[in-house]
């Protein structure tokens, strides 16, 4: 008895200084122990994103291919194969089998037969023009700039990198970089997703290694997922005014509510969705949604268009789309986990009424009630 006493002793000793199931897949790597990516890719490994090699190493000198930082990033942000959110993208961006094959050669590689390609084309993660002839290389190693670029995108940033001012001085070897990817560049250094080397360059044209890719992908989620709330609840109804004893309805988050400078950020999926399917279901065939991956808008029909736009702090309606007449919103609109997040509450700005009634926020329950009126025009 004595003897099976010690044992059990020794044995949670033992477990208890061994490190949780959660990092000991990253911890396995031997080849990364005192690596400068160390903590890194331990903790991207315990999130399930990345993995290794089959003799246990993770070569976080080695280069990553195109085919291999597309799956690492859809892998990070919910862009996977069976998520909800990729197929909903697929179907409202409108892609077909014609234009994912305008990459001409990955219709027999990995990263399409496996479906990772698919959601990063109908998001926008890749956009087949940026490729000439339309040869993506998925084996070609990809080089800083294009995971800059790639990584922007991810954030929702491309109208920021688009349209906002270009800031020459980050880097010494800016002239070196295409025009056209300036705008990205800034954008993710300004998000500190990258940093230059010692001498001042950002080296755009250098392959990435997989601890590179690694810790820019985790700086991306660092930046998207802040303030992310996963208690936060979000209610529709009705308005009050026009409906007073209709009940509220919970939507079923597609992202978890953010609050970002005190203003909370909700999936405009996931509102408009509960709207079709619990509040006015007779017009379920006059609520659609559709997805722009170049410009990252949502568009929906709602009686009549209206168009949500990420890094946009304005949105567009009766199909005028979004310009800067534009009504304007609380903040801009962002991407969490390829999901277009929309601010629908600021205490210190004025109540945001999109088509409905003023929207509430009760936070002893932590619950965000948003009315939404009846679609105007409805298609039956």
């Amino acid at each position: 008895m004595k003897r099976n006493l010690i044992f059990i002793l020794i044995l949670f000793f033992i477990t208890s200084i061994l490190p949780s199931n959660s990092f000991a897949a990253g911890l396995n790597f031997g080849d990364i122990i005192g690596h400068w990516a160390e903590n890194e890719v331990s903790q991207s490994a315990a999130e399930g994103w990345i993995d290794g090699y089959p003799d246990g190493t993770f070569k976080p000198g080695a280069t990553v291919s195109r085919a291999e930082f597309v799956k690492m990033m859809g892998a990070a942000i919910n862009l996977r194969p069976d998520s909800q959110t990729s197929k909903f993208l697929i179907e409202s961006s409108g892609f077909s089998g014609e234009r994912v094959f305008g990459l001409t050669d990955v219709s027999r590689h990995w990263v399409y037969a496996q479906g990772w390609l698919e959601p990063a084309l109908a998001f926008g993660l890749i956009i087949p023009s940026d490729y000439s002839g339309g040869k993506f290389e998925p084996d070609k190693p990809i080089t800083r700039k294009e995971i800059a670029v790639i990584t922007v995108r991810a954030l929702g940033l491309v109208y920021n990198a688009n349209h906002g001012k270009v800031e020459g001085s980050e880097f010494i070897d800016i002239d070196q970089i295409p025009e056209w990817t300036k705008g990205y560049i800034h954008q993710a250094a300004e998000a500190k997703v990258i940093v230059g080397y010692p001498d001042g360059s950002f080296g755009g044209k250098h392959s990435a290694t997989r601890a590179e890719a690694v810790t820019m992908v985790n700086r991306a989620l660092k930046w998207m997922k802040a303030g992310q709330d996963a208690e936060i609840k979000v209610l529709v109804r009705k308005p009050v005014e026009y409906y007073p004893e209709a009940p509220a309805h919970e939507t079923d988050l597609t992202a978890p509510a953010q609050v970002i400078n005190n203003c909370i950020f909700v999936p405009a999926r996931s509102v408009y969705q509960t709207a079709k399917e619990k509040l006015y279901p007779q017009y379920r065939s006059g609520i659609n949604f559709r997805w722009n991956p170049e410009e990252q808008i949502l568009w929906f029909e709602y009686g009549v268009d209206y168009q949500f736009q990420s890094g946009n702090d304005r949105y567009g309606f009766y199909g005028t789309g979004i310009n800067q007449y534009s009504p304007e919103l609380l903040a801009s609109a962002r991407v969490l986990n390829g999901e277009l997040m929309i601010p629908v509450y600021d205490p210190d700005k004025q109540p945001f009424q999109f088509n409905g009634g003023k929207i509430t926020w009760d936070p002893k329950t932590k619950t965000i009630t948003i009315p939404l009126g009846e679609p105007y025009h409805p298609i039956s």
